[in-house]
């Protein structure tokens, strides 16, 4: 299972964010990683790192996250330029480079529409990468009482913010390769279709 996994964490969803505070890469496999603090490195800096980490796969090669299809690709297109084509002629590209996307939300719905959750939280849970509780942690840290509004958390950039995303890297790499599994259960060794999203 060759590519890597990410996540992104911004001021606001996508219609309405104005900043990317963190990006956490990691290869599938672990052997290498990168980090991005957008909000103080300039913009091309920040483009070719990302282009440069994407280019250092072989095409073909799995960009997964969870929630990437409707949030995580998408910014990196509305910040950084780089487009996320999926599906076209049955081949998915990212800033031009062939890969296979995999969004984690989608594949827990495809494999367990039963379930009652599909969070990040609710799939991790029980595991050795359990996600932290970002918010419990900023109200601990007094930065925030806890009765502000859901989402405010992210309005603002706090130095556990890295902690936050680089856990949900590797809570999320630790739910993809139980979902592959259970794909591979289910439908035998070849059971991605390009098409799949």
């Amino acid at each position: 299972m060759e590519g890597w996994l990410w996540d992104i964490e911004a001021d606001g969803l996508y219609l309405l964010s104005k900043k990317v505070w963190y990006m956490r890469f990691k290869s599938l496999d672990g052997s290498k990683t990168m980090y991005l603090h957008p909000f103080r490195q300039p913009k091309e800096y920040v483009t070719e790192k990302i282009i440069e980490w994407i280019n250092s796969f072989n095409d073909g090669a799995i960009a997964a996250g969870h929630n990437i299809l409707g949030y995580d690709a998408w910014m990196l297109w509305k910040f950084f330029g780089i487009k996320p084509v999926v599906g076209k002629g049955g081949k998915d590209y990212f800033g031009g480079k062939q890969v296979q996307f995999v969004d984690s939300l989608i594949l827990s719905q495809y494999l367990q529409p039963d379930l009652m959750k599909h969070s990040l939280e609710y799939l991790a849970r029980g595991s050795e990468d359990e996600k932290m509780d970002y918010r419990a942690k900023l109200v601990e840290a007094g930065v925030m009482i806890g009765n502000e509004p859901k989402g405010h958390e992210f309005s603002f950039y706090h130095d556990i913010m890295p902690s936050y995303c680089d856990d949900d890297v590797d809570a999320n790499i630790g739910v993809l390769k139980k979902l592959w599994k259970q794909a591979k259960e289910m439908y035998g060794d070849s059971w991605i279709h390009p098409s799949f999203k």
